[in-house]
């Protein structure tokens, strides 16, 4: 899992949503850390598991100095970290950390626990919180709007991996060819596909971006572009869109795990849904050692 997330955070984004968010988080969820910011008394030891480029730790010191660490089993990217206050440590997983018993005041973790080994983690979140210590999680939830359009993508990328890749090929072999009656064929094939899956999965077909790749092959027909190598580009990037998105389908029903587990072993934890103009995008998790 961390090879591809260590190239995602290499492209210099702060949070884990890409592009869709220039700069940190916004709107219920930034709300949400900002109003537990003001709530940790100032000094205190605050560990963030799977911090990326380190927005939560950005956050969390907007009203005061905190004693900052980060840890994501991904290469973190220095040129981002460095701007913001704490420690940050790289290749480190949750199931396995370097800090001593009883070290932090507070542990937090936002769509990160749940992509973990949970017999092992768990255990280590409570080995290294110090007794009376706060721990607050944000988790992916299966019914989210993060996770169920992601789930119809990932979907999508699977049909076209298994129906559509090799005719991708075909035409892209008669394209370096020139071979206009195959093309004009296995080209109708493909784009009558992709017609027939819009009508009801239009959004997730766009997601796969098979659409903007058809286009691009049938637009550059006439030059002098290795095709084949293109269309073993694209069936690279889709299957590295599926194993990301495999994990997150996978993480949101770990997180059902998670909040079951952590109930049982608190009984005073707090659990809610958060959601955002009335669309759910989380699960939230909090108590105290």
């Amino acid at each position: 899992m961390s090879e591809h997330w260590t190239n995602y955070w290499k492209q210099g984004f702060l949070t884990s949503f890409g592009g869709g968010i220039k700069g940190n988080y916004q709107g219920k969820l930034k709300r949400l850390w900002l109003d537990h910011s003001k709530k940790i008394s100032p000094g205190s030891h605050v560990l963030d598991i799977g911090t990326g480029n380190g927005a939560l730790l950005d956050l969390l010191q907007s009203n005061h100095t905190l004693d900052l660490v980060g840890i994501d089993r991904a290469e973190i990217n220095n040129e981002i970290s460095d701007s913001i206050n704490g420690v940050f440590h790289s290749k480190v997983s949750a199931e396995s950390m370097p800090f001593e018993d009883d070290q932090f005041d507070v542990v937090i973790a936002q769509f990160a626990l749940e992509y973990t080994d949970l017999d092992f983690s768990l255990s280590e979140v409570f080995r290294v919180l110090k007794k009376n210590g706060l721990f607050i999680f944000v988790c992916h939830n299966p019914e989210s709007i993060i996770v169920k359009p992601n789930e119809q993508i990932l979907n999508e990328a699977k049909l076209i991996l298994k129906n559509m890749q090799s005719y991708i090929y075909e035409l892209s072999s008669a394209m370096i060819i020139n071979d206009e009656k195959s093309i004009s064929l296995k080209y109708s094939m493909i784009k009558d596909y992709i017609e027939n899956r819009k009508r009801t999965h239009i959004d997730a077909i766009i997601g796969t971006n098979l659409p903007l790749f058809l286009d691009f092959l049938y637009s550059n027909r006439n030059k002098n572009i290795d095709f084949v190598e293109a269309a073993r580009q694209f069936e690279n990037e889709l299957q590295l869109l599926v194993l990301r998105l495999d994990e997150l389908v996978d993480a949101s029903k770990k997180s059902i795990t998670l909040i079951n587990q952590l109930k049982l072993l608190n009984k005073d934890i707090e659990v809610r849904e958060v959601y955002e103009n009335g669309e759910l995008i989380a699960s939230y998790v909090k108590a105290i050692k």
